[in-house]
């Protein structure tokens, strides 16, 4: 405090615009972290959207290559066989993808894992009855498919795969929530960097005036008191002279008149008491026109000791 009342008003200019830059610098940096978080969130959020997307390619594989070998199992056409293993090997790829991008949660690994051992399990299914098709016939391939392994092999991919998916959907909406967070963090910091800027600027602002002040009040006290006289100033209200008191007083007036400068600060009442009791009622008429007409005003009192002389 003592440091801002001396202060120039350059140097709290300085004060106020390196306390700014600070401040710009804070939220800066804030806005920095929040983007460096958003965009870690937002690839978190692609990464889980691909791992989605590789999932649905593997059930929409799966269900490919089902067709295909039920078209082949019926008809014996070579074409089917050709399209089942199209689809087979676009259902490898899709479940290798999962594999590389799924979460390194323990649970979601045991998941990984489970669905390559199913997968190698059913494509091995589907070629062993496509065998017996072509070499035994019809009826010895349905009597495999009836017996239902495909059929099961193909509803446990369908589990793990939902199992995976429902996982990487539930990462997904805790990804998509710290993406959308930093957006109030910065709104957070952008707003209590203004207010701390504008409580600074005003503060800034006060103490200079108050100082300003005090400074030009001195000024005046020491001007006053090289004068061959006092200085004091008088408020006088409606009310007339019990509503009069002096704001301002001069240190000389304690040699001039013999009253303690703070008494008469206090009460206006202690100027009377050395005043000659026969020249009060002019002087306050003196006053009174002084306040009235705003001019300057000359007249002669006497004043009187503390022994009364």
């Amino acid at each position: 405090m003592d440091f801002l009342e001396r202060a120039t008003p350059r140097h709290l200019a300085s004060l106020s615009f390196a306390a700014a830059a600070l401040l710009i610098v804070v939220l800066g940096f804030v806005v920095h972290q929040a983007d460096a978080r958003s965009s870690e969130a937002n690839r978190s959020v692609a990464h889980t959207l691909e791992v989605v997307r590789r999932i649905d390619e593997v059930d929409s594989a799966l269900g490919r290559a089902e067709s295909a070998q039920r078209g082949y199992l019926l008809s014996g056409l070579e074409a089917f066989l050709t399209e089942r293993d199209h689809a087979v090997v676009r259902l490898v790829q899709a479940a290798e993808g999962v594999t590389a991008l799924a979460s390194k949660h323990p649970e979601q690994q045991r998941r990984v894992l489970a669905l390559g051992a199913l997968i190698a399990e059913r494509i091995s299914i589907m070629r062993e009855s496509a065998r017996l098709r072509r070499t035994e016939g019809v009826a010895a391939a349905g009597a495999r498919v009836a017996a239902g392994l495909g059929k099961e092999a193909s509803a446990q991919i369908y589990d793990v795969t939902a199992g995976l998916a429902q996982e990487e959907l539930g990462l997904l909406q805790l990804r998509r929530a710290e993406g959308s967070s930093p957006d109030s963090n910065v709104i957070i910091a952008f707003i209590t960097t203004l207010l701390i800027g504008f409580m600074l600027a005003g503060y800034v602002g006060f103490v200079a005036q108050a100082a300003a002040r005090q400074r030009a009040e001195q000024k005046l006290a020491d001007m006053a008191e090289s004068l061959p006289g006092t200085v004091y100033q008088c408020r006088s209200e409606p009310g007339g002279g019990a509503r009069r008191r002096f704001e301002f007083v001069g240190r000389s007036v304690t040699a001039l008149l013999g009253v303690d400068r703070e008494s008469l600060l206090k009460s206006p009442d202690a100027l009377w008491s050395c005043v000659v009791r026969d020249d009060q009622t002019a002087l306050v008429s003196a006053m009174e026109a002084a306040a009235r007409t705003l001019r300057p005003s000359h007249h002669d009192f006497r004043i009187k000791n503390s022994s009364g002389e």
